[in-house]
């Protein structure tokens, strides 16, 4: 009876259903009214049922107070979702792209310090670990050449070796409580081979995107890594006047020149500023944070919100590996990236690019390639900033001809004017030859720590981007509110087609399906593929399937998508499908599946009595062949060994009689003058003088 009661309660609450037509016709207005009454019996919350008891009440009460928590929250998921949404499609997304240590970070942070410099400084704090960091880095480095030298010796020297090596320590808690970790480098107590040092220069620092995120927790006071960059700050302070004595020791310049080592611009920056960055008052200066090396291993995403000009635009940065194996995870980031910043570096023509017989030139121009003719960037506006003028102007004074390693260069002056042109000429005539279509291209010449040069570039580039936006007829952003035309179109008359033949072929399927019940066999699952008929026997492959020439090689991805050609694996293009492992190509390519395919049965052809007499004579022949290179006069093999083993035996004799005859001379030699002693003692004279006086 309670059951009864609640369904009867429950059933209550409900609206009405409409009334049949079977029993009456309803007009509109009949309609308008039932609804209008049917909503009214939906309000939120719903009316009280009749005769309630408190207990119900009470439970009906929680009840509409969790829905309307839920609903609120929904709600506010909703908005929250759609600012988001608003917010995105009004950001700006920016993808700097080029080889590593061509300074894509260095011209990210110049970018910041630009247009956002009060973000940019609130973050010198957090900045301070990392420039200690490369302090120290270059100090041990700088200390592992003098201990492969010969200056080891000095006094002076070894008062700074045993002064300084705390910093070894340092730098290991440095490099684990950021975690870090050098880039091509080496932990300081491994041994240092100088030819290395002849070859490059010192190495970087990298760090995970993850990393630099946790690097604004070092400020934090009373934690576990405020703690270990305060001791390690103590440490450096400490060290401040032995640090500056190693650097501006004449036995250690002296040593660098004879090792023909070179150290780089920030190696060199660091351990000039030695004494202010170690004393104990320091404060991160701009150019230190610009000159602090963190090399970006994996993606980051930096969002520059603009405060000098345009205040409260957004540009979302993605500062992406520039490392050969990384490269294939750049596409993803090409779908929607309204700008693409290339950089490339000057000053690295001479530096070979793997193991390939190229140098980092001729790599960096296959890359701009390879960007210029994607298809995904072709409304994207390109801006190239050929950087680290200074390196290359530097290098070329120092005797370093630019022509020896491009030949294309020829005989031209050896100055940076001309170099730079050259860069510029190759790579716009790349982007001439290769964009799909013409677009916006800025070719800068830079360096990326010239706080004043990078000012105007930006300025420069921000402006070109507003221009190219008006001229193109679009908003601030390019696009028209009611431009839809990005979007794919859809053929709808292609589509109901496709939908009537499944149709047609799922209905012909279930009464394939009935028939085959019928006569007790089982129903087909899913559409039988419409596979030709096979025509012909089964025939033997002709080419080879050269399942190992891949084997031990680094291959790039180019699809994505995980079907089709292009994918890791093996591919049959008969059957559209990719198998990982050669074991599982070959089942399919040998399976029924893969010859219905190619129009073939699993039958072979049967041979004929003529094929089979051709075939006997063909190894007839072979045989003959074989034995005829086999056959041999056994006497004759026979002398031969004789006369070999004969011939061996004189030559041990003849060596035996020589030794004997060598031993008999000696022996002979050695009584004679003994002979001669003893008659000269006798005699009482040591020997004969000569004729000369």
């Amino acid at each position: 009876m309670a059951t009864n009661t609640s369904r009867s309660r429950w059933r209550d609450t409900l609206p009405s259903p409409l009334p049949s037509r079977t029993f009456t016709k309803l007009t509109n207005r009949d309609k308008s009214a039932h609804y209008e009454m049917a909503a009214f019996e939906n309000e939120w919350p719903p009316p009280a049922p009749k005769s309630e008891t408190s207990v119900q009440r009470a439970m009906r009460l929680e009840e509409e107070d969790l829905a309307r928590k839920k609903s609120e929250q929904i709600d506010a998921c909703i908005e929250e979702h759609r600012v988001e949404r608003e917010r995105r499609r009004a950001q700006r997304k920016v993808i700097l792209l080029g080889q590593s240590h061509s300074g894509k970070s260095t011209l990210l942070k110049s970018f910041q310090l630009q247009y956002a410099p009060q973000a940019f400084r609130a973050e010198a704090e957090a900045w301070r670990a990392v420039i200690y960091l490369n302090l120290v880095h270059s100090v041990n480095v700088l200390l592992e050449i003098v201990e492969a030298s010969s200056i080891r010796t000095s006094k002076a020297i070894r008062h700074l070796q045993i002064s300084l090596s705390p910093l070894r320590q340092v730098l290991t808690t440095l490099s684990e409580t950021l975690a870090l970790e050098t880039s091509r480098g080496r932990r300081s107590g491994d041994h240092l081979d100088v030819e290395v040092w002849r070859a490059r220069r010192a190495s970087g620092i990298s760090i995970h995107s993850s990393a630099w995120r946790s690097l604004a927790k070092v400020s934090d006071p009373g934690s576990a890594t405020q703690d270990e960059v305060e001791n390690a700050r103590n440490i450096i302070v400490a060290c401040r006047s032995d640090i500056a004595a190693l650097w501006f020791n004449e036995d250690v310049r002296k040593c660098l020149k004879d090792q023909n080592v070179v150290l780089d611009s920030q190696a060199v920056y660091f351990l000039s500023q030695a004494e202010r960055i170690s004393s104990p008052e320091y404060l991160p200066l701009d150019d230190d944070i610009l000159r602090a090396r963190l090399e970006t291993v994996g993606i980051e995403e930096h969002s520059v919100v603009f405060e000098t000009v345009d205040r409260g635009q957004e540009w979302i940065w993605y500062d992406i590996e520039g490392s050969k194996s990384f490269r294939a995870a750049w596409i993803p980031y090409f779908d929607d990236v309204h700008d693409v910043l290339f950089v490339c570096s000057l000053a690295n023509f001479d530096e070979p690019q793997g193991d390939f017989e190229m140098n980092k030139f001729d790599e960096c121009l296959r890359l701009w390639r390879i960007i210029c003719e994607n298809k995904l960037l072709i409304d994207t506006f390109l801006f190239l900033f050929l950087n680290k003028s200074d390196l290359l102007e530097e290098k070329l004074r120092s005797g370093t001809f630019f022509g020896e390693y491009v030949e294309e260069y020829g005989h031209r002056p050896n100055d940076v004017e001309t170099v730079s042109q050259y860069y510029k000429d190759k790579y716009v005539a790349i982007h001439r030859d290769f964009s799909p279509r013409p677009r916006l291209l800025q070719v800068h010449v830079i360096c990326a720590i010239d706080v004043f040069v990078m000012a105007e570039v930006f300025e420069q580039a921000r402006q070109a981007i507003h221009t190219a936006h008006m001229d193109s007829g679009g908003g601030a952003y390019g696009i028209k509110a009611n431009d839809t035309e990005f979007r794919k179109k859809w053929d709808k008359d292609e589509y109901a087609e496709k939908a009537k033949q499944k149709d047609v072929e799922e209905r012909e399927r279930m009464q394939e399906n009935e028939e085959r019940l019928k006569q007790g066999k089982k129903p087909r699952k899913g559409r039988r593929e419409d596979l030709p008929k096979p025509t012909e026997l089964m025939k033997r492959r002709e080419g080879s399937l050269e399942l190992e020439k891949n084997l031990g090689k680094t291959m790039v991805v180019q699809n994505t998508s995980g079907r089709g050609p292009g994918v890791p694996g093996f591919f049959c293009e008969a059957c559209n499908r990719t198998y990982k492992d050669s074991t599982g190509y070959l089942d399919h390519i040998n399976g029924r599946a893969h010859l219905r395919a190619l129009g073939q049965t699993t039958r072979i052809a049967r041979s004929t009595v003529e094929q089979v007499r051709a075939r006997i004579a063909l190894l007839r022949e072979k045989t003959k062949e074989a034995s005829q290179a086999k056959t041999f006069d056994f006497e004759q093999r026979l002398a031969e060994v004789r006369d070999k083993e004969a011939a061996i035996r004189t030559e041990r004799k003849a060596q035996k009689k020589a030794i004997k005859e060598q031993s008999r001379v000696e022996l002979v030699k050695d009584v004679t003058m003994q002979d001669d002693d003893g008659m000269s003692a006798m005699m009482g004279f040591s020997g004969f003088g000569t004729s000369k006086k």
